[in-house]
């Protein structure tokens, strides 16, 4: 039989002697850059931001859209509630997944 004093939910569970209690940011790691600036409780703004901007943004859906290749063919099936399908390409050869989302 296990000991109880190990598997009682109502003991704390262990941490890291490290950790910080007031921590609210789960996804922070005991050797970010946030640790290691030596700063106790981030900040909101000491954090990178989960949106994207212009510093860290990719190329927009248009600029790659125009940069891919084109394929002609026949819509082999498509379903609009999933998004995507394939096409039977013109040329021949195997048939194209293609996805949309709006």
């Amino acid at each position: 039989m296990a000991d109880p004093s190990l598997t009682s939910p109502s003991r704390t569970p262990l941490r890291s002697p490290n950790a910080s209690l007031t921590l609210s940011f789960p996804f922070l790691r005991e050797r970010s850059r946030v640790w290691e600036d030596g700063k106790d409780h981030p900040l909101p703004r000491d954090l990178p931001s989960p949106l994207p901007t212009k510093r860290n943004r990719t190329y927009s859906a248009t600029v790659r859209a125009q940069s891919s290749p084109v394929f002609k063919g026949i819509c082999k099936n498509f379903s609009r509630s999933q998004g995507h399908g394939f096409l039977r390409p013109s040329h021949g050869g195997e048939d194209i997944f293609v996805h949309i989302s709006e």
